[in-house]
């Protein structure tokens, strides 16, 4: 296709509804040869695609990266305002927009006047889909085999024909759009809510969770760990929360044991421990947090019966995990454990979980529309209450 004619096209897609093609870019075999690229995005993604270009499309010429600082590195305002975007972009044939903020930037770019760009799908740039990522497919096979429903095998399908770094996204992309309309609520799917009175939540954050679960279980006493006091201190819900009867905030992080570990705090929801995987770049130095394990936990408040853990902890879900196995393996609680923090958590999580404990039945769901790795949650049911 001549690259006129492809840019009027690119042109007249440009303002389809959101859930259409929004003008992405789900195939790198639709670049034309001719012309000049320029990738404008965090400098993270403009590399990792770079890369991925010269492996899939060699024939292009080596694009020019405009690199936006990352989202950590501005001031507290409407990204992308506080960003310049010089006019001389103009003069590329053709602006392919890496960064996930791609609404804004478009909006940039239409009242500058600059047309040709394109949105390139977000999972050609994600971290996971880079070299090295196969190492990990005898591993996601094995997962792959312990999960209950075909619904839940498709979805390993899809993560592992995704590793393998390709050129064309639609058909993957088109699957994943399937299985996420497939999906309820985070978190609660395949959940059995008369069976639970008291949960666990790793990683309370702003608390919205915490009261979605207040509303969706029978009376439930629910024990909330948040080490990040900044995020509990300005949350809309801590007037509600702290006050709750049946809510106890603990400022602790959950591990494997009691202990007090590095901590960075980045964006709001990206906050970690240090010795898991930190932010690339964080808002605030590091400083150091007090953590304990469920088992302690349990043991020291004297909680009899466990019935629900929930898990978003950013990268320790797995050292958590090791830190519960006898509230697990005793209590036999529901499970719903995020698996998207790291590669290795999509196999590392479930074949630890079910070399755990006997007669679970373990689903996924999946909350991202847009990523292949976002937002995906492990489910453990105890077979006897799976459904009920």
């Amino acid at each position: 296709m001549r690259a006129d004619k492809w840019l009027a096209e690119c042109t007249a897609r440009r303002r389809t509804p959101f859930g259409m093609t929004e003008n992405f870019l789900h195939n790198l075999e639709e670049l034309p040869a001719s012309g000049t690229i320029c990738l404008l995005g965090e400098r993270g993604r403009n590399s990792r695609l770079t890369n991925l270009l010269r492996e899939c499309r060699p024939d292009l010429p080596s694009p020019f990266s405009f690199d936006l600082p990352t989202a950590t590195a501005l001031p507290v305002c409407s990204f992308p305002d506080a960003v310049f975007i010089p006019d001389s972009l103009s003069s590329y044939d053709l602006i392919l927009i890496t960064s996930g903020k791609y609404r804004p930037l478009c909006d940039r770019l239409d009242d500058l006047g600059i047309g040709g760009y394109r949105i390139l799908n977000p999972n050609f740039v994600h971290p996971f889909l880079q070299p090295g990522g196969a190492t990990h497919l005898p591993k996601l096979a094995e997962a792959r085999e312990i999960m209950h429903q075909e619904q839940d095998r498709h979805y390993y399908d899809l993560v592992i024909s995704a590793i393998t770094q390709k050129s064309d996204l639609r058909a993957l992309y088109s699957a994943l759009t399937e299985l996420y309309g497939r999906m309820g609520r985070q978190y609660l799917d395949f959940i059995v809510p008369s069976a639970i009175r008291t949960v666990i939540e790793g990683g309370m954050e702003e608390g919205r969770n915490t009261v979605q679960f207040l509303g969706a279980f029978p009376d439930p006493v629910i024990h909330a760990f948040e080490p990040d006091a900044g995020v509990v201190a300005h949350s809309y819900f801590k007037p509600y929360l702290e006050h709750h009867p049946r809510v106890r905030i603990s400022p602790l992080a959950l591990w494997s044991g009691n202990d007090r570990l590095p901590f960075s705090t980045g964006q709001t929801g990206r906050s970690t421990l240090s010795t898991g995987n930190p932010p690339e770049k964080p808002l605030h130095p590091p400083c150091t947090v007090a953590a304990t394990s469920i088992d302690q936990y349990v043991a020291t408040h004297g909680i009899e019966k466990v019935d629900f853990i929930k898990m978003d902890i950013e990268g320790s879900e797995t050292q958590a995990l090791k830190g519960a196995t006898g509230v697990i393996q005793a209590h036999r609680p529901q499970l719903a454990v995020c698996m998207y923090h790291r590669l290795e958590h999509y196999h590392e999580i479930p074949l630890f979980l079910a070399g755990c404990v006997e007669d679970y039945v373990f689903r996924v769901g999946h909350y991202s529309a847009r990523y292949f790795f976002s937002e995906t949650v492990l489910y453990g049911i105890p077979r006897e209450l799976h459904g009920k």
